[in-house]
């Protein structure tokens, strides 16, 4: 037997299966992400070969060895035992073999959204490349304006837990005010607490439905996050059936591009189809497809990491939603895991989704050693427990654990003439900061309209993607040891600096760029404000923090807090726009 070519075989079924498509439409020479891959596939991909294997396989490996071929090596190399043992296995026993590739027909309902055949595709029409929800949210925009355009890509739907539930202030005041009937996938949130060693600060969200009124009439005062899971579904159901675009399940794998005009010329799909766009928005999140296609340089702001996550779902169909006595349902809390007290070194998340909640925990490689995910896993919920928030009493039954490489980082630019890159595939930040729906629901709301003026909404996209590398820095801060008093102080100052930014930035564009709500954004971006003991006054009504004895005690004590700074929150001075005429205009948000 050859053991290269049956291996490589065994690896070719299973990378079919995982991504739906014949083993033969497979080519192990290349890159995995030009495969088809995202984060949840090959998640799935690695598992299948793990099983096969009877061994755990690090999806993390696929940072050095990414392609077929090279993860092949890998396997003989590294996992020589299993692989004798299981080729051993298949040799006497076919029965119990996997089947090889000729054997594993693509499945006739893989493919159901294309119209028509692709000799009919479309041609000079705005193009969405990636069938997530960065891609959903656009078409939907275009939709809403009659714009006729193509979606290519493969819908990520389905059950298994997803990353981006949290959100930003931009994104809570658009999601509110314009997905009227996705209401149950929104749930508000309060306050979030952050632990952070000995100390244990909490953030009031007053302040965000304020700076909104500078805006809106009728302005949402509860943050909120989403729950993908039914978020995603109900965006797929509404835009597969809109007129206006024309969906295809298929693979963008190449481009021609004009480098002296900065513009795409002709789309290349997996099938030997193409595509002429008038315009593109690239949605492949971390495939990066156009940053790698066109060399667009970039910046990482840190080494690999990797990010473990599930979620816990309710025993029964009790609604905890409006349960008093847990005041974590009505939070995002954020935990600094350490190794001395918790066994663990990352920054962690806890968000309550209705009938569910996600927590994770995002680690470098070298703390998470040979502990597999399930070990990782449980050593959080006892991290958390041990700080008094016990989730898994009310949420008992956990669903899969997602375990997969993380990287943060950011392009040099991220709009040509006529193409962009959105969300994931643009930039890459903490997730604490809620930057890939930020920048996904930012390029929707500006989709019609970049369209025609690529440049100057182009700038705005990129005055609010490059607004996060900051943010980058600032959740830097949870990562350090020893922060006192002070640094909680500064760090929650800089989360409403930025979020005073990010919807600033977004409203100047957001109803026009010549209207009175782009003139008082405009204002409120510009505005130089002085880190002063009256800027401080400003934060202790929407901040707090404690120093409590002991850590099994920090939950209980931060939460108290934040309810005694209700009254006095509930009309929140913002020392913005201090000599401005919207000072007159809004004197009811200040005291």
């Amino acid at each position: 037997m050859d053991k290269q070519r049956a291996l490589r075989d065994t690896v070719i079924t299973l990378a079919g299966e995982a991504l739906g498509v014949a083993p033969g439409d497979i080519a192990t020479g290349v890159n995995i992400q030009d495969l088809g891959f995202n984060s949840v596939l090959l998640v799935g991909f690695v598992e299948k070969v793990s099983a096969a294997l009877d061994d755990d396989i690090h999806p993390g490996v696929f940072f050095e060895h990414a392609t077929l071929d090279a993860f092949t090596g890998y396997l003989l190399e590294h996992k020589s035992d299993k692989v004798d043992q299981y080729l051993s296995m298949m040799a006497a026993d076919m029965a119990r073999a996997i089947p090889s590739p000729a054997a594993a027909p693509m499945d006739a309902q893989a493919r159901p959204l294309t119209r028509g055949t692709h000799g009919e595709l479309p041609q000079n029409v705005p193009v969405i490349i990636g069938g997530g929800i960065g891609g959903m949210l656009i078409s939907r925009a275009l939709c809403r304006k009659n714009i006729r355009h193509v979606l290519v890509g493969s819908p990520q739907l389905g059950d298994t837990p997803k990353l981006g539930e949290s959100m930003t202030e931009a994104c809570t005041i658009e999601f509110t005010q314009d997905f009227e009937g996705y209401e149950p996938y929104l749930f508000a949130k309060n306050y979030t607490p952050f632990f952070m060693g000995d100390i244990v600060a909490g953030l009031r969200f007053d302040f965000f439905g304020t700076m909104a009124s500078l805006f809106l009439d009728k302005a949402p005062r509860a943050f909120i996050h989403v729950d993908r899971i039914g978020f995603d579904q109900a965006l797929f159901d509404e835009v597969s059936a809109c007129e206006h675009c024309y969906w295809v399940d298929d693979l963008v794998v190449d481009v021609d591009y004009d480098k002296e005009g900065d513009r795409l010329s002709l789309l290349r799909l997996k099938n030997g189809a193409t595509i002429k766009p008038s315009y593109a928005w690239d949605c492949t999140n971390h495939i990066r497809l156009l940053g790698r296609k066109l060399e667009i340089p970039f910046q990482n702001f840190d080494a690999p990491r990797q990010v473990i996550f599930t979620h816990y779902m309710q025993k029964d169909c009790e609604d905890l939603c409006h349960r008093e006595d847990l005041p974590w349902m009505h939070a995002t809390t954020l935990l600094r895991a350490e190794t001395e007290f918790d066994n663990l070194n990352g920054v962690s998340w806890f968000i309550p989704l209705g009938k569910y909640v996600s927590v994770g925990i995002s680690m470098a490689p070298e703390d998470i050693g040979d502990r597999n995910p399930e070990e990782i896993i449980t050593a959080l919920t006892k991290a958390y427990q041990n700080r008094g928030i016990d989730y898994s009493r009310e949420f008992a039954r956990r669903k899969e654990i997602v375990s997969v490489p993380s990287q943060h980082f950011m392009h040099e630019r991220f709009y040509g003439a006529n193409w962009s890159m959105v969300g994931g595939c643009a930039a890459s930040t903490w997730f604490t900061s809620g930057s890939q729906i930020s920048m996904l629901a930012c390029m929707a709301a500006m989709a019609d309209r970049i369209i025609d003026e690529p440049q100057v909404y182009g700038e705005h996209y990129s005055r609010h993607v490059r607004g996060f590398a900051k943010t980058q820095r600032i959740y830097d801060t949870l990562l350090g040891s020893g922060i006192g008093p002070l640094d909680a102080m500064k760090f929650l100052s800089g989360i409403v600096e930025q979020a005073r930014g990010r919807i600033s930035s977004y409203y100047m564009f957001r109803k026009g760029l010549d209207t009175p709500v782009a003139r008082i954004a405009k204002e409120l971006w510009e505005e130089q404000v002085v880190v002063d003991k009256d800027y401080f006054a400003f934060l202790k009504q929407i901040a707090t923090h404690a120093q409590p004895a002991r850590r099994q005690e920090q939950a209980g004590a931060i939460f108290a807090k934040l309810a005694e700074m209700h009254d006095a929150a509930r009309k929140v001075r913002i020392p913005y726009l201090r000599d401005s005429a919207v000072r007159e205009e809004k004197t009811g948000l200040f005291l």
